[in-house]
């Protein structure tokens, strides 16, 4: 959900962050598994090596140990933060699937020559996307110490999810309902279609963009995520993926005052790009729901912290 450049270039240094001399000495006393055979290192040096495969415990350590760990802010209830999270990616992956669906019953209609009705399934889309709406509520203001401009700007995006919802389901619900195969080649292409789906479009950007910095900010809860351990599809190419389906919709409106075969080209060209978008914004909402699940497994989850795993033998020597 971030770029590489955008890991934690402006990220402040721990101030509590342990000097490697302070450590020289030190015993593991945390639960550590060995990232290469899973062997528990509890009570081994830091400069040890694991008596199973030989891999430096250091390695280990560089790898779980979360340095910046103490930098972020405590959050309110990590458990709701985590299940609206899950909630905002996993309701708009579901309403995406179900306009495909929607799309697929009109290709089996074409075959099958029966007069299908999407009325229902554009009901139970346009609950997804209501769904999606009440969760992005959760990145408005994650967390104490969140920047007032921040959370205005997140809170415009999810405001934008109202109109979104209007639009969606007079697309889906009112204009298909009648037309029913807006992209079939049958009956007359709907301007109206296709103005309120460029509409669409630009709501969907306002959205993406005004909640990625707080869905950025809490990605970097997660290790894995912010230091690139782990590839993930950045927000910002999904707004580029409804670019192309927007430019696929432009298309079709200029081939409608022309005639003959440049007309065909056109819209055939226009249909192409709509469904690239598309394809390719679905693919980008797969990617962000596995993200916001490795997200959410880091807000429920306490870092690991190098001074929570060791300690000095004199340290020992006292408490026994």
């Amino acid at each position: 959900m971030a770029e590489p450049d955008d890991q934690i270039d402006n990220q402040p240094r721990p101030a509590d962050e342990t000097e490697p001399s302070s450590v020289l000495a030190s015993q593991l006393m945390g639960t550590l598994p060995c990232i290469g055979c899973g062997y528990e290192l509890h009570g081994l040096s830091v400069l040890g090596r694991c008596p199973e495969c030989g891999l430096d415990v250091g390695d280990t350590i560089r790898m779980l140990v979360d340095p910046y760990a103490e930098t972020f802010h405590e959050l309110t209830n990590p458990r709701r933060t985590a299940v609206l999270l899950m909630g905002w990616s996993l309701a708009a992956a579901v309403a995406a699937g179900l306009c495909w669906l929607m799309r697929g019953l009109d290709i089996f209609g074409d075959i099958t020559g029966s007069g299908i009705r999407l009325q229902r399934a554009a009901i139970v889309t346009t609950g997804a996307i209501l769904v999606s709406f009440i969760c992005s509520l959760g990145l408005v203001r994650p967390h104490a110490g969140v920047r007032r401009r921040g959370v205005y700007l997140a809170a415009f995006a999810t405001s934008m999810y109202i109109p979104l919802t209007i639009v969606f389901w007079w697309v889906h619900g009112v204009i298909d309902h009648g037309t029913q195969k807006p992209y079939s080649g049958v009956g007359e292409i709907s301007v109206s279609r296709i103005l309120l789906r460029l509409a669409e479009a630009v709501l969907i950007s306002v959205i993406i963009l005004g909640l990625r910095p707080h869905a950025r900010m809490l990605a970097k809860r997660s290790l894995a995520l912010r230091t690139g351990q782990i590839d993930r599809q950045t927000m910002r190419a999904m707004v580029a993926a409804a670019g192309v389906g927007a430019a696929g919709d432009i298309l079709r409106l200029v081939s409608l005052p022309l005639k003959g075969t440049a007309s065909e080209i056109l819209n055939l060209a226009g249909i192409v790009g709509v469904i690239m978008g598309s394809a390719l914004f679905t693919l980008g909402l797969v990617s962000v729901v596995i993200d916001t699940c490795r997200i959410s497994r880091a807000l429920l989850t306490s870092p690991v912290t190098l001074e929570s795993l060791t300690t000095a033998p004199s340290d020992q020597s006292q408490r026994h």
